[in-house]
């Protein structure tokens, strides 16, 4: 192999990785992630876990307006921009016992619980950024 071509594989293999890594805002999953405000033209917002920040929320909203708009990031303002903290409710299942069953005979038996499926909804702190999206001059 020639010496240029070895010196190349790892520039090509760490731009492989980070083009891998790269991917688009997540969308709405009816708790987290990007959505338009049907009711409001050009308007979005982006909802995450309240850890997370409210500059991450913010860039995540810019960078989901870029993706809708097909521009750069860089190019987007934010108009009416509002950031507030609220409070979601995630369902969740779990795993309920429901009775026991006896294995053996008499003298040694076994014992082992059953166990049924289950919900529960619980709340979840989330913070919450919506904008009006504008292509900056």
């Amino acid at each position: 192999m020639p010496l240029r071509l070895i010196q190349l594989i790892p520039f090509l293999l760490g731009t492989a990785l980070l083009t891998g890594c790269t991917s688009g805002v997540r969308p709405y999953d009816g708790v987290v992630g990007f959505t338009a405000i049907p009711q409001l033209s050009s308007q979005y917002r982006y909802v995450d876990e309240q850890r997370k920040g409210q500059a991450f929320v913010v860039a995540q909203l810019r960078k989901g307006c870029a993706e809708q708009l097909n521009i750069a990031a860089e190019n987007i303002q934010l108009d009416q921009l509002d950031v507030r903290p609220l409070t979601g409710r995630v369902s969740q299942n779990i795993q309920v016992p429901t009775g026991v069953t006896l294995n053996g005979e008499s003298f040694q038996t076994d014992r082992q619980t059953v166990y049924g499926q289950d919900s529960q909804t619980l709340p979840i702190a989330l913070i919450e950024a919506s904008a009006r999206c504008v292509i900056s001059p």
